[in-house]
């Protein structure tokens, strides 16, 4: 309760969820602000549980991709961005912290006699074609063998708008 309305307009930009002007403390305006304290608690309930879900579907996902050593990743066209998930960067033999996911900095990674292809069917995915490849990667434990799909989403405007795919190692699968 404050003495003004300029006063409690303050105190709601420094973080109060409600207030009421002491002249005009009442049955109603208790009951609204009642009201509004068991709705905010019902929203951060909401919240925290929405995070919590979140939290263990990513935690299930992450699971699951390393089970499968298979991992995703996006190239942002429009904004020039990338990411990675974690297990593509388990099979490269790479940390997060200490490498750049570029589209450079995996080619680098690609084995000399498979770099070419890589780079054509990049080239070819800039254009809008979605790629399913085998391919060869030089990792810190050795050659891995890696399969990798990617597929174009583009915008309303049908302008290349970002490159998704996957990235999984299939190399006991060809040495078997």
């Amino acid at each position: 309760s404050q003495g003004n309305e300029s006063m409690a307009v303050d105190l709601m930009k420094a973080g109060a969820s409600d207030y009421i002007v002491k002249n005009d403390i009442n049955g109603q305006s208790l009951g609204h602000v009642l009201r509004n304290i068991v709705r905010m608690n019902r929203v951060t309930k909401e919240k925290e549980e929405a995070y919590k879900a979140l939290r263990t579907s990513e935690s299930r996902l992450a699971e699951a991709q390393q089970i499968a050593k298979m991992g995703n990743w996006e190239f942002d066209i429009e904004r020039g961005t990338s990411y990675c998930s974690q297990e593509v960067y388990n099979i490269f033999g790479q940390q997060p912290d200490r490498f750049s996911p570029t589209i450079e900095n995996f080619i680098a990674l690609v084995h000399d006699e498979d770099r070419e292809s890589i780079i054509t069917v990049w080239k070819n995915a800039l254009e809008g074609h979605a790629f399913n490849m085998d391919f060869r990667i030089t990792t810190p434990a050795g050659i891995r063998f890696v399969h990798s799909q990617g597929l174009v989403i583009k915008n309303s405007q049908n302008y290349l708008e970002k490159i998704i795919g996957t990235l999984q190692d299939i190399t006991e699968r060809k040495l078997t």
